[in-house]
């Protein structure tokens, strides 16, 4: 079984990928590296990165979405991790996925973030593993995702470019949304309770905020995966977090007004296509 690690990174952050690689592991990992740059000065190959288990793509632009679109495209061998170029890996993460990937009926594999010694857990995860469904809600981050790279293929599955880091329109949500296209396709999602990489503890991203954008993000993906029962769900999201929202000093008001807007803003986009 053969592992491909796909890294994105954008600009100089090539130079931080060889802290991501391990040991070569001869038919086993690799590493497909897909560079998005914004000027042709930051067109170059770290010495790190000339090694036979590496492969390297260089596109130019931005999103984060387009970025890991062309790391899928890269992507040849049995199973397929989405990686950044901040996270680290042990081998026994590697072993941990492998082991898993066996049983044939798991398609898509999501895991655990850890963090270092001292630092509270990345998320409140599940201690038991479960299958994720089309109507389910989750709190997933791309780099715990694993596939089968022949399923996601098949498919033609891909990230939403309307949404993620560096998008003209949603700056979050690309992973709910890559999965709920699983689940529709009925590809078998699961949750599985171990970590399979490292990354620090970011107290930031765990904070409540309420802001416009992230408000017409949540609008604009409750449309996405649940269609027109949206307006009704998203009022039950006002009266969920009206003790946070008030705590917030943010009108409940506001912040549906602003969801509703999220909708109608994804109403009148296409979804795009690879």
């Amino acid at each position: 079984m053969i592992l491909d690690v796909l890294i994105c990174t954008i600009d100089d952050g090539i130079e931080r990928v060889s802290k991501v690689l391990l040991p070569e592991v001869k038919d086993a990992i690799r590493y497909k590296i897909s560079h998005q740059y914004t000027d042709s000065s930051y067109l170059y190959l770290p010495e790190e990165l000339r090694r036979e288990d590496v492969q390297i793509s260089h596109i130019k632009g931005k999103g984060l979405c387009r970025n890991r679109n062309n790391a899928i495209q890269m992507a040849d061998g049995d199973i397929a991790i989405l990686a950044d170029d901040d996270v680290r890996y042990e081998s026994s993460y590697f072993e941990t996925i492998a082991c898993l990937y066996k049983d044939e009926q798991i398609d898509v594999a999501c895991f655990q973030i850890q963090t270092a010694e001292g630092e509270p857990p990345y998320k409140n995860y599940s201690s038991k593993p479960f299958q994720i469904t089309q109507h389910q809600r989750h709190d997933i981050s791309s780099i715990e995702i694993t596939f089968r790279v022949s399923k996601i293929k098949q498919h033609s599955i891909h990230f939403d470019t309307r949404f993620g880091l560096g998008s003209d329109c949603f700056l979050s949500g690309e992973e709910d949304v890559f999965l709920h296209d699983c689940t529709i396709k009925q590809l078998q999602v699961y949750y599985f309770p171990y970590p399979i990489v490292w990354h620090p503890y970011l107290s930031t991203g765990k904070k409540e905020f309420f802001s416009k954008e992230r408000n017409q993000t949540l609008g604009a993906l409750t449309w996405e995966v649940y269609g027109s029962s949206s307006y009704l769900r998203i009022c039950w999201y006002v009266l969920k977090k009206r003790k946070a929202l008030f705590a917030s000093k943010v009108s409940p008001f506001t912040y549906l007004y602003q969801m509703m807007k999220g909708i109608s803003m994804i109403k009148q986009t296409t979804k795009p296509t690879v």
